[in-house]
């Protein structure tokens, strides 16, 4: 699957057609980084995907992937500082090479991207990625006053 080329009908839930549009909408800013994230309300989000175009500078053009796929297609621009984008971790070659072969499963946190192919009652195989699953039933122990 060739990023610029559109998802065929079939290929509709192993592939972003947000995704797509994006990357036809702004063909350069097709690097893909891994952060973390203090969105300044306390919590930090850890791995956080991020499409776009970074200079030489640190300035970074761009979205998170997931808001792309959710059809938010708009950047938003990253200053060097405060956001530490020289200490972004540049995933590109990596993350397109994944997409091809697994699809929206290569996208950190992408609800409910695996198609699961259940075989009998105890395994799962993804029909995106091939990834497998086994079912397991634990057992915990508490301890509890009375």
């Amino acid at each position: 699957m060739d990023v610029n080329t559109k998802p065929k009908t079939e290929e509709m839930k192993k592939y972003s057609l947000n995704l797509y549009k994006f990357i036809k909408k702004f063909p350069y800013r097709n690097q893909i980084f891994v952060t973390d994230i203090d969105y300044g309300n306390g919590s930090i989000v850890k791995d956080v995907m991020l499409i776009g175009y970074m200079d030489k500078k640190g300035w970074f053009d761009g979205n998170e992937i997931m808001r792309v796929c959710c059809g938010m297609i708009n950047t938003r621009a990253y200053a060097p500082l405060p956001w530490e984008t020289h200490r972004w971790k540049n995933i590109t070659e990596r993350f397109w090479k994944d997409y091809e072969h697994s699809g929206v499963c290569a996208i950190n946190n992408y609800p409910n991207s695996h198609v699961w192919d259940y075989k009998g009652k105890t395994k799962r195989i993804c029909k995106n990625c091939g990834r497998i699953e086994h079912r397991k039933t634990i057992r915990i122990s508490k301890k509890i006053w009375q």
